[in-house]
Protein backbone atom coordinates (compact mmCIF):
# COMPACT_ATOMS: atom_id res chain seq x y z
CA UNK A 1 0.00 0.00 0.00
CA UNK A 2 2.86 2.36 0.77
CA UNK A 3 4.14 2.07 -2.84
CA UNK A 4 0.68 2.94 -4.13
CA UNK A 5 0.52 6.08 -2.00
CA UNK A 6 3.94 7.16 -3.21
CA UNK A 7 2.89 6.63 -6.81
CA UNK A 8 -0.34 8.62 -6.27
CA UNK A 9 1.55 11.40 -4.54
CA UNK A 10 4.05 11.60 -7.40
CA UNK A 11 1.18 11.82 -9.90
CA UNK A 12 -0.49 14.45 -7.73
CA UNK A 13 2.71 16.53 -7.62
CA UNK A 14 3.17 16.13 -11.38
CA UNK A 15 -0.38 17.34 -12.02
CA UNK A 16 0.06 20.30 -9.65
CA UNK A 17 3.29 21.17 -11.46
CA UNK A 18 1.48 21.18 -14.81
CA UNK A 19 -1.31 23.34 -13.36
CA UNK A 20 1.19 25.80 -11.90
CA UNK A 21 3.06 25.94 -15.20
CA UNK A 22 -0.23 26.69 -16.94
CA UNK A 23 -0.83 29.63 -14.60
CA UNK A 24 2.71 30.88 -15.17
CA UNK A 25 2.31 30.47 -18.94
CA UNK A 26 -0.96 32.38 -18.85
CA UNK A 27 0.70 35.17 -16.89
CA UNK A 28 3.52 35.30 -19.42
CA UNK A 29 1.06 35.42 -22.31
CA UNK A 30 -0.89 38.26 -20.67
CA UNK A 31 2.30 40.20 -20.00
CA UNK A 32 3.47 39.69 -23.60
CA UNK A 33 0.06 40.77 -24.95
CA UNK A 34 0.09 43.94 -22.82
CA UNK A 35 3.66 44.78 -23.84
CA UNK A 36 2.91 44.26 -27.55
CA UNK A 37 -0.23 46.37 -27.22
CA UNK A 38 1.69 49.20 -25.56
CA UNK A 39 4.29 49.15 -28.32
CA UNK A 40 1.61 49.23 -31.04
CA UNK A 41 -0.27 52.10 -29.37
CA UNK A 42 2.70 54.28 -28.44
CA UNK A 43 2.85 57.86 -29.63
CA UNK A 44 5.12 58.24 -32.64
CA UNK A 45 6.50 61.70 -33.11
CA UNK A 46 7.25 62.78 -36.65
CA UNK A 47 7.37 65.87 -38.81
CA UNK A 48 9.25 69.11 -38.82
CA UNK A 49 9.80 70.65 -35.40
CA UNK A 50 9.01 74.30 -34.77
CA UNK A 51 11.85 76.51 -33.61
CA UNK A 52 9.45 78.58 -31.49
CA UNK A 53 6.56 77.50 -29.26
CA UNK A 54 3.21 77.98 -30.99
CA UNK A 55 1.60 78.90 -27.66
CA UNK A 56 4.01 81.36 -26.06
CA UNK A 57 6.65 82.13 -28.70
CA UNK A 58 9.62 80.99 -26.61
CA UNK A 59 12.47 79.35 -28.53
CA UNK A 60 12.34 75.54 -28.44
CA UNK A 61 15.83 74.17 -27.65
CA UNK A 62 17.51 72.16 -30.41
CA UNK A 63 17.77 69.15 -28.06
CA UNK A 64 13.96 69.11 -27.63
CA UNK A 65 13.44 69.49 -31.37
CA UNK A 66 15.68 66.49 -31.95
CA UNK A 67 14.21 64.39 -29.12
CA UNK A 68 10.57 65.04 -30.15
CA UNK A 69 10.36 65.30 -33.96
CA UNK A 70 7.43 67.52 -34.96
CA UNK A 71 7.34 69.31 -31.61
CA UNK A 72 5.27 72.50 -31.62
CA UNK A 73 5.38 73.51 -27.93
CA UNK A 74 8.05 74.35 -25.41
CA UNK A 75 8.34 72.02 -22.42
CA UNK A 76 6.44 74.41 -20.13
CA UNK A 77 3.45 74.75 -22.47
CA UNK A 78 3.45 71.00 -23.20
CA UNK A 79 3.43 70.27 -19.46
CA UNK A 80 0.55 72.68 -18.86
CA UNK A 81 -1.41 71.07 -21.71
CA UNK A 82 -0.86 67.60 -20.23
CA UNK A 83 -2.06 68.82 -16.83
CA UNK A 84 -5.17 70.37 -18.39
CA UNK A 85 -5.88 67.17 -20.35
CA UNK A 86 -5.50 65.03 -17.22
CA UNK A 87 -7.81 67.36 -15.30
CA UNK A 88 -10.49 67.20 -18.01
CA UNK A 89 -10.21 63.38 -18.23
CA UNK A 90 -10.57 63.23 -14.45
CA UNK A 91 -13.94 65.03 -14.61
CA UNK A 92 -15.59 62.42 -16.82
Amino acid sequence: MEGHLSCCYVRYLAQRSIEMNDVADQGSEIEEFNRDNAIKNRVVYEGVSSTECESCGVEIPAARQKAVPGVKSCIDCATLEEIRDAHVRGRR
